[in-house]
């Protein structure tokens, strides 16, 4: 393949991503705390750097469902309206 220049690489495992030393080098993941889990979830952080809006994870991603009641309510719907939706199992 380098005869013919095709740029062309070993395909990884999550799990040996996570282990490379090249990859652990850059600092390309980010441990986040993360409800059920019993040690922080590895989570890639932005892969461009940029000077002057640097990427950063602020919050972890929601569980499913999370956050239903909150966005129900700002829809309007009434607390006893959505405990009605998740005893039909609609939400």
């Amino acid at each position: 393949m380098e005869e013919v220049r095709l740029p062309a690489g070993p395909v990884l495992s999550p799990q040996e991503v996570l282990e490379d030393p090249h990859i652990s080098a850059k600092g390309l993941f980010q441990s986040i705390e993360y409800p059920g889990l019993d040690a922080p979830a590895p989570v890639m952080q932005t892969p461009v750097e940029l000077s002057e809006t640097p990427g950063e994870i602020r919050t972890r991603a929601p569980r499913l469902g999370e956050h239903t009641d909150e966005i129900m309510q700002e829809l309007g719907y009434s607390e006893s309206d959505i405990r009605d939706l998740k005893e039909k199992r609609v939400i």
